[in-house]
């Protein structure tokens, strides 16, 4: 099972995306929602994903259009600054209009910081899936970029401004877990 974010930073249409799905053969196992937005108990579980042979999740961060494309969900309006191999960061005071999951703040630069509020989105917090923003940055000549030293810290299971602390946070906030977990993973040699 693998849920991708596209950020469609050209605005392209969806369609333009779909043409490359369906060559793939990727479109048809890709989920449709049944709807443009959705309250978090009306997605699948992943068990009825599997059996159904939905094996990809895809939100478009622009121009999403249920009508059109409906396996690109509507994701987030956004503008890339910089991204990891597994992370993006974003222009901060963006405009951002996500129908189907609010986010935590990003551009954290204070490992004391991550307190699982709700910082974009129009979901709400009782009833949308959400997504925590978990990367801790440094600020390097006036700029936000990821604190690569302290990802061992930063992306542990338990200590002062781990991901497990942040996971355990927001399920004492709202009484449920996380639905996407955003980590920055650092530089990586290959």
């Amino acid at each position: 099972m693998v849920t991708l974010l596209i950020v469609n930073s050209d605005n392209l249409a969806p369609t333009q995306f779909a043409s490359v799905f369906v060559a793939a053969g990727v479109d048809s196992m890709s989920y449709s929602p049944q709807s443009a937005s959705l309250p978090a108990s009306g997605w699948p579980t992943l068990g009825s994903l599997v059996d159904a042979g939905t094996r990809l999740v895809t939100f478009l961060s622009t121009t999403a259009n249920f009508d059109a494309v409906p396996y690109l969900i509507d994701g987030e309006r956004s503008t890339p600054r910089h991204s990891t191999l597994y992370s993006l960061c974003l222009l901060p005071n963006t405009p951002l209009e996500f129908s189907n999951i609010w986010e935590t703040p990003f551009n954290t630069v204070d490992r004391t910081a991550f307190q699982c509020q709700k910082d974009r989105g129009t979901g709400d917090t009782s009833t949308s899936m959400f997504l925590i923003n978990h990367f801790l940055d440094t600020m390097v000549l006036g700029n936000p970029v990821p604190d690569v030293a302290s990802a061992n810290v930063t992306n542990a299971v338990s200590g002062s401004g781990s991901l497990g602390e942040e996971v355990a946070v927001c399920a004492g906030l709202y009484n449920r877990y996380p639905n996407f977990l955003l980590v920055d993973v650092g530089l990586l040699s290959i």
